[in-house]
């Protein structure tokens, strides 16, 4: 039985190796992952900041005009400035748990390398 385990697990490292010509189990895993997986999703979020946007100056008459604009301005691009973060954070945190998942498989790869 674990003749057939480790010959199981030899034959996943081999074609493992061949997709990704590499020596790290990290970048064969990565190389022979099923398209799906890599693919992003379709329900991607939107920012709702483009009621924000000011239409382009192009004159003012006076300051007031001016600062109002400004106002204008800083609001929008603090609203994207915060889209940008909040999505920052989330795509860190599909990369934590991508890394994890390679971290597994390394360990994993590590166990069975130490039963020979």
């Amino acid at each position: 039985m674990m003749r057939k385990i480790a010959a199981t697990f030899a034959s996943m490292l081999l074609v493992c190796s061949f997709y990704a010509g590499a020596e790290d189990a990290k970048t064969a895993t990565a190389a022979s992952a099923p398209a799906s997986a890599a693919m992003p999703s379709s329900n991607l979020q939107k920012h709702n900041c483009t009621k924000l946007r000011p239409a382009p100056a192009k004159k003012f008459s006076n300051d007031r005009q001016l600062k109002e604009y400004t106002r204008d301005v800083d609001a929008y691009r603090n609203c994207l400035t915060t889209f940008g973060k909040e999505m920052f954070a989330i795509a860190t945190q599909h990369n934590d748990a991508g890394n994890a998942a390679l971290q597994e498989f390394n360990d994993f790869v590590k166990a069975t390398n130490e039963l020979k």
